[in-house]
């Protein structure tokens, strides 16, 4: 009876002690392969592979490789990966992720360069990537930070509960995906939210439809002073976007809605009148301002897209303020002598 009490110990330490060995053999290699490919340091706590097809990762972080000046890039909480069964036996596997608790840390530099994690890591658009590729990705309880340093005075962008989901198909020639989240202040109190939603083909091409609601636009000073010269102490905006991607070119089109605008100084625009005197003669009957504006531009070119912003802005504030004064020239009946001195105003401010 003990003899064989003692050789059930022994099997079982032979086991526990195999997996340990196993366990850690896996984690090494998933290491090495995850650093290799994503072209940066990668290290797990913890490691574990599901029979028949699946492999949980917990505690990701991703950090640079010390001559790229080291720290924590990204991090997740967990990370599952299987087999989409159903797509292996229709011809087509791919691989479903699951991410729980990423936290993402992205800068744009004061040149304008933006840090991203994963700089190594290269995906190609091809639909033979696709028969090794991914499957669906859903991605939940997500956290990101984003630094703007190219701007004065720095601006950061928070943004909690994120939440996104990928999937590809059989029938589909790409990925379709939907995501949202909210944004938050430094006190972590929300100020805003997200969503978009679009398709993405493997030829070059996207759709996507994207909604902002911004409440403390004076948060968003640096890039409105880019556009006007001065920036609004208050306000809130909505923003509507129809983004298109065609061969690398972008072409935006939004329409904008903001409320309650005001400026806490008497500093002249670069359309003319002061920021409050500019909200009046912007402003419908309900206190609303619409703004309609395209953003374009090509993907891969070093272009400062909050200038393409900031200009685009300004061009649909001046077609607007035109369209105002013209209104109340009309209204007046004094509109053509005084009107043509001020289209070429207008016209002036722009060059």
């Amino acid at each position: 009876m003990r003899i064989k009490l003692m050789l059930w110990v022994i099997a079982i330490g032979l086991v526990v002690g195999i997996y340990g060995q196993l366990t850690t053999y896996l984690k090494d290699s998933v290491e090495s392969s995850l650093s290799h490919t994503w072209g940066c340091k990668v290290t797990l706590q913890g490691c574990q592979w599901i029979f028949p097809s699946e492999m949980r990762l917990t505690g990701v972080t991703i950090s640079a490789e010390p001559g790229q000046g080291g720290g924590p890039l990204l991090s997740i909480g967990e990370l599952k990966a299987s087999f989409n069964l159903l797509m292996f036996l229709s011809g087509q596997p791919g691989i479903v992720l699951e991410v729980t608790a990423p936290r993402f840390l992205l800068k744009r530099g004061p040149e304008g360069s933006l840090h991203l994690p994963l700089t190594g890591f290269r995906t190609s658009p091809s639909p033979k990537r696709r028969m090794i590729g991914l499957s669906r990705l859903r991605i939940r309880e997500g956290e990101l930070t984003f630094l703007d340093q190219m701007v004065s005075p720095q601006v950061t962008w928070e943004f909690r509960d994120l939440r996104l989901s990928v999937k590809s198909g059989p029938l589909l020639s790409g990925y379709s995906f939907s995501a949202m989240g909210v944004l938050v202040d430094s006190s972590l109190q929300p100020i805003g939210k997200f969503e978009a939603s679009g398709e993405l083909s493997f030829h070059q091409t996207a759709h996507a439809q994207v909604r902002m609601v911004h409440q403390e636009l004076s948060q968003l000073g640096p890039y409105v002073r880019r556009a006007l010269g001065t920036a609004p102490s208050s306000g809130s905006f909505q923003l509507e976007s129809t983004v298109t991607l065609n061969q690398g070119m972008m072409v935006a089109q939004a329409q904008l809605t903001a409320t309650q605008v005001a400026f806490a100084t008497d500093e002249p625009t670069v359309l003319g009148p002061p920021g409050n005197r500019l909200v009046e003669l912007l402003e419908d009957s309900q206190k609303q301002i619409h703004l309609n504006f395209v953003v374009k531009g090509r993907l891969g070119e070093k272009l400062d897209w909050s200038d393409l912003m900031s200009s685009a802005l300004r061009e649909a504030m001046r077609q607007a303020l035109a369209r105002s004064l013209k209104g109340i020239l009309s209204d007046s009946g004094q509109m053509r002598p005084v009107e043509e001195l001020i289209r070429k105003g207008l016209e002036s401010l722009g060059r």
